[in-house]
C-alpha cells in the first residue's frame, strides 16, 4: 500500500486553490506556520513545505533543490506556481507520487 504525499501549507487565503487541487488529487495537506513546517519537514512528517528562507539557507546541503526560479525587483510575500503539465512529486527513499495538473507553492516569508 502506498503512502499519500504530504505537503505543508500556511494559511493565506490567496493559496487556497492550488492546495484544494492537490487535496482533490490525493495529496494530504498539513497546515501550520512556516517555522513549524520547517520542523515537520526536517522530521519527515511532510514531504514538501514552504519554509523560511533562513531555514533553507542554513540547511540547503541536505534539502533537494529544483530547477525553477522566481524573481522580483520589489518585496514579495508569497508566490504560487501552478503547472498544467503532468509531472512527479518525488519523496525520499525512492518513494514517488504522481500527479496530473500539479500545483506547487513557494514562499520567501520568514
Amino acid at each position: 500500500m502506498s503512502r499519500k504525499t504530504r505537503i505543508g501549507k500556511f494559511g493565506f487565503v490567496n493559496n487556497f486553490l492550488p492546495y484544494y487541487r492537490l487535496e482533490q488529487n490525493g495529496v494530504a495537506v498539513v497546515e501550520a506556520s512556516p517555522k513549524r513546517l520547517a520542523g515537520l519537514l526536517e522530521r519527515g512528517e511532510v514531504d514538501f513545505a514552504p519554509v523560511p528562507s533562513f531555514y533553507y539557507l542554513k540547511n540547503k546541503e541536505k534539502l533537494r533543490s529544483y530547477e525553477f526560479c522566481v524573481a522580483s525587483t520589489e518585496r514579495v510575500l508569497s508566490v504560487v506556481v501552478v503547472s498544467e503539465r503532468a509531472g512527479r512529486l518525488e519523496r525520499g527513499a525512492g518513494l514517488e507520487g504522481e500527479w496530473r495538473n500539479g500545483c506547487v507553492a513557494a514562499t520567501n516569508q520568514t
